[in-house]
């Protein structure tokens, strides 16, 4: 009994540690994909907005051409 139990407890240990590290990984993980996209929406919504100012200011411009 007690042998089987001094071979279970790190064992038991083991697989608590391996479900702790992989789940912080899992996080780890999660946390960058969401700060890779921020960043891409960022330049995304940008790179919109820059495109519509021109096309803005080229309305503008042809108004007072006319």
């Amino acid at each position: 009994m007690f042998r089987e139990f001094g071979i279970a407890q790190p064992l038991f240990h083991q697989s608590v540690a391996s479900g702790y590290f992989r789940k912080k990984i899992y996080i780890f993980q999660r946390f960058c994909i969401k700060a890779i996209f921020k960043t891409q929406n960022e330049y995304n919504g940008s790179r919109q907005k820059a495109h519509s100012a021109y096309i803005h200011d080229n309305r503008e411009f042809r108004k007072e051409e006319r």
